[in-house]
C-alpha cells in the first residue's frame, strides 16, 4: 500500500506495461516466467488502487465544480434583488428631490446630511436608432466579413478598376464575394447623428432620448 502511493499513475501504469511485454516474450517453460505473473498480478492491483483514487478524485473536483457554479448562480441572483432594491430607492429619492427640492440659481438640487449629500444629476442626451437600415449612407459605417482569398479576389478587382478606369461587369465578381459584400454589418454614426438632430436636421432611423435626472450619493 506504501508504494502504491508513493508512485505516481504514470509510473505504475509504466511499470505494468513493461512487466507485460517482458511476460510477452517469455518462453512458455521460462522458470522465471512465474515470478514475472506474480509481479504482473502486484501491479495490476496497484495499477487498480491507483485508477480508483484518480477517479475518486476527479468526481470529488467536478463536485466541487458543481458546488462553484450553484454559488455563482446564488451569488448573481443575490447582486440583482440588491441592485434592484438600490435602483427602488434611488428613484424614489429622486422623486423626492423632484418635488420637494426648489431649483437653485446655481448648482443642482440636492439633500445635504451630516455624512453625504444625495444630488440629482442629468443624464447626458443619447441617440436612439431604431432602424440601422433607414439611416443615410453618411451616417452608417459599413463593415464586411470574408475570408482572406476572397480579400486578396477583391484586392485584384480593385486594381483593374483603378487600370481599366471602369467597373467590371459583377457577373464576373466571384460568387462567395458578392454574397459578403451583399451581408455588411452596419454600425451607426451615434455622434454624428446626434450633432446632425441637435443642428436640427431631420435624420430617419433616428432619434434624441433626453437624459434623465438621476441620483448621486457623494
Amino acid at each position: 500500500m506504501s508504494e502504491t502511493k508513493e508512485l505516481t499513475l504514470y509510473q505504475i501504469e509504466d511499470d505494468l506495461r513493461a512487466l507485460l511485454d517482458t511476460e510477452e516474450g517469455m518462453e512458455p517453460d521460462d522458470e522465471n516466467r512465474l515470478q514475472i505473473l506474480r509481479e504482473i498480478a502486484e501491479k495490476s492491483q496497484q495499477a487498480i488502487e491507483k485508477r480508483d483514487n484518480v477517479i475518486r478524485f476527479l468526481r470529488h473536483l467536478e463536485m466541487q465544480l458543481e458546488a462553484v457554479d450553484r454559488e455563482i448562480e446564488r451569488l448573481k441572483s443575490l447582486k440583482q434583488s440588491w441592485l434592484a432594491g438600490k435602483e427602488k430607492v434611488e428613484r424614489y429619492v429622486a422623486k423626492v428631490i423632484e418635488e420637494c427640492v426648489p431649483e437653485p440659481k446655481r448648482g443642482q438640487r440636492k439633500l445635504e446630511g451630516t455624512v453625504g449629500v444625495l444630488t440629482l444629476r442629468k443624464a447626458p442626451d443619447r441617440v436612439e436608432v431604431t432602424d440601422v437600415a433607414a439611416l443615410p449612407d453618411a451616417y452608417v459605417d459599413v463593415t464586411i466579413t470574408m475570408r482572406g482569398t476572397i480579400y486578396k479576389k477583391l484586392l485584384q478587382q480593385v486594381d483593374f478598376v483603378c487600370e481599366e478606369t471602369e467597373m467590371p461587369d459583377v457577373k464576373t465578381l466571384d460568387r462567395e464575394m458578392y454574397a459578403a459584400l451583399r451581408e455588411p454589418k452596419l454600425q451607426p454614426r451615434k455622434r454624428d447623428v446626434k450633432q446632425a438632430i441637435q443642428r436640427g436636421e431631420e435624420i430617419p432611423g433616428a432619434d434624441i432620448v433626453f437624459g434623465e435626472n438621476r441620483l448621486v450619493v457623494r
